[in-house]
């Protein structure tokens, strides 16, 4: 099973990446495929169509039922009639379709669900099926959709919100392994998830942190504190730099797990208290959508191709 994101995350817009599937030994039905799939993790139906979307990830995706009467050249194979395609827009960061791997990977292992990729003409199952294979051709289509997205944005290219490789990549291994974190943790202690923000103008990841109760937190560039006002469900936000708070964390935390600060406690300590009560308020952060961040190692690539070709 693909376990890795390359060296270089390649992100596309507009179009979609397609993958066909089919069930091994049977024609799935609509109603076959509605109810197998609505039992899926992070599913839900919409007429003909599965949305799959991890609230944790920000990576959403979608499947389509191809009518059983239609005999499309694209879904009828020498080895059988594909069904069902799986679709990932461009312009998003790699691992929306790493996480669409994980999903097929599981189909193919579990379910006896055969894979066409029409991008390379192959199909494929069992222990023949390459999660690799398919990815290194996403990363090629993906590459070409960045080049024309970032061509046609001339002067405006400087409103792209752009993050490095390294943070996505943080940003997504921690997000979805977040379930299974806090499962193995104190269900006192919060695990938040990591955020992309806007933040004095540049694109940078954030957890946020409520009145310093017990956490687990992850390397990131900034701590948002939530504030309770008069002990109620309202808060007021403070941003500050990681760097800034990181002597309280060390002072307070208990263990590193999973590459994170663990602070637990049954009462919050006043000097965090404190801390936190002498913060100014400042709410102009602009939480940002994952499906909206391109990488900036892809954009430079696309629009210097040459220059990329000769650093390597």
């Amino acid at each position: 099973m693909l376990n890795f994101l390359p060296t270089v995350l390649y992100l596309g817009l507009g179009m979609a990446y397609e993958v066909y599937l089919r069930r091994k030994d049977e024609d799935l039905s609509l109603d076959a495929y509605l109810e197998m799939f609505s039992k899926r993790k992070n599913c839900r139906v919409e007429g003909q169509q599965v949305i799959y979307e991890n609230a944790d990830t920000g990576v959403g995706f979608y499947y389509d039922f191809l009518n059983e009467g239609a005999k499309d050249a694209s879904e009828v194979r020498p080895d059988g009639i594909y069904r069902i395609v799986l679709r990932v827009e461009y312009c998003q960061p790699a691992f929306f379709f790493v996480e669409a791997l994980h999903e097929i990977y599981d189909l193919v292992q579990h379910e006896d669900f055969y894979v066409y990729d029409p991008q390379i003409n192959e199909s494929s199952g069992g222990e023949a099926f390459s999660d690799k294979k398919l990815f290194l051709s996403w990363r090629e289509c993906n590459l070409d959709a960045v080049n024309e997205y970032m061509l046609s944005l001339g002067a405006e290219m400087d409103d792209v919100p752009m993050m490095p490789f390294e943070a996505l990549k943080r940003m997504w291994e921690w997000n979805y392994a977040i379930r299974r974190l806090r499962d193995m943790l104190d269900q006192k202690i919060r695990i938040p998830t990591i955020q992309a923000i806007n933040f004095a103008d540049e694109d940078l990841t954030a957890v946020v942190w409520k009145d310093g109760g017990p956490i687990a937190i992850p390397y990131v560039d900034i701590i948002v504190f939530a504030r309770s006002i008069s002990g109620g469900d309202e808060y007021d936000f403070c941003a500050v730099d990681y760097e800034d708070v990181k002597p309280l964390i060390d002072k307070y935390s208990e263990k590193n797990f999973a590459n994170a600060f663990v602070l637990s406690y049954d009462i919050v300590p006043e000097e965090i208290s404190d801390f936190i009560k002498d913060l100014d308020s400042d709410i102009e952060f602009i939480p940002m959508d994952m499906c909206d961040i391109l990488e900036y190692e892809v954009a430079e690539t696309a629009l210097f191709p040459d220059a990329a070709s000769s650093a390597r």
